[in-house]
């Protein structure tokens, strides 16, 4: 452990952090210097430390969600994240598995290479996110839990959700967002959809509402946009239901054509949804890759239901509830 020479905030890089007593502080930041293009770890732990947050990095997957885990039960207050949606997945994930998801504030640095879920806070850079846990307005967010794992943007079936989880480091690093769309574009000329049967629950109306086809995308959003589907805003993570959008079939825009991301879906048809709960399964014995908040799972069925206004976020000076991001 390294201290700062101001003693207000100090520096774990441990592997492993095996207790409760690693945590001297009641505000921490878990930082992955491996999220994004990597070069933003020195600048994050210097604003952490003067902000007086104890810094833990991550080495390997999972010490986000070991680090959230025990810093909840150490009675740790505000576990801030310095990386990508994967990381932010990794903490509310430990926090889920402990039933701390009400009891701990959690904030969001961006330093990923879409960072989703920071833009839907309204919280564009690393400077903003320290802004925005200086500002300290939290809200209440709702949490959607797929086969018993949190998630708080995205839960993705299809060809997306393929693009999102085979999309490499590499890629990444070198072409920023950009290498989830090259990555979709290389998978839509060969890609047949998904057979699954739907059913969406609306537990406020008690009513079921059953589909099944082939999906090319299924999309269950919780803190989520809809960047590549003309005039839909973002959802409202706050209403303590899903927005749930089917896509049939292939969309028919020139595939080479660079304006095609941006309006990828606007020609299919698109079936759109509202509900509490929802069940996805397969229509064969085949396992169905699907992903949460761009990790991915496999299952052949999914379960998924919502913890309304459970998990306490800081969010930006340019929050909004409804609008595009």
């Amino acid at each position: 452990m390294e201290r700062s020479r101001d003693g207000k905030g100090e520096t774990c890089r441990s592997r492993r952090v095996e207790g409760s007593d690693a945590f001297s502080s009641e505000r921490i930041l878990v930082l992955n210097p491996a999220s994004g293009n990597r070069d933003h770890a020195p600048a994050v732990e210097s604003r952490a430390v003067e902000h007086g947050f104890q810094v833990h990095e991550t080495t390997e997957r999972g010490d986000a969600e070991q680090i959230a885990r025990l810093a909840a039960n150490a009675g740790v207050s505000v576990i801030a994240v310095a990386g990508g949606d994967g990381t932010v997945h990794e903490v509310v994930a430990g926090l889920y598995d402990v039933g701390a998801l009400a009891e701990v504030d959690c904030a969001v640095v961006p330093a990923g290479t879409a960072n989703v879920f920071a833009r839907r806070l309204g919280i564009a850079d690393i400077e903003e996110g320290f802004r925005t846990i200086e500002r300290a307005e939290t809200r209440r967010f709702d949490v959607g839990v797929a086969n018993d794992e949190p998630f708080v943007g995205t839960c993705l079936v299809g060809v997306t959700a393929e693009a999102n989880t085979t999309t490499t480091d590499e890629a990444k690093r070198r072409l920023g967002v950009f290498a989830y769309a090259r990555t979709a574009l290389r998978l839509l000329s060969d890609y047949e959809g998904r057979p699954l049967r739907v059913t969406i629950r609306d537990e406020k109306r008690a009513t079921d509402d059953r589909w099944s086809g082939d999906v090319f995308l299924l999309l269950v959003g919780n803190a989520a946009g809809f960047p590549a589907f003309r005039g839909l805003a973002a959802t409202n993570p706050e209403d303590g239901r899903f927005d749930v959008l089917i896509v049939e079939d292939r969309p028919t825009a020139d595939l080479l054509d660079p304006r095609t991301m941006a309006r990828l879906f606007d020609d299919g048809p698109i079936t759109r949804r509202e509900g509490s709960a929802l069940t996805i399964a397969a229509r064969r014995s085949d396992s169905v890759p699907f992903s949460l908040d761009g990790e991915l799972r496999l299952a052949t069925e999914i379960e998924v239901r919502m913890l309304a206004q459970r998990l306490s976020v800081y969010v930006g000076r340019d929050y909004d509830l409804v609008s595009d991001y």
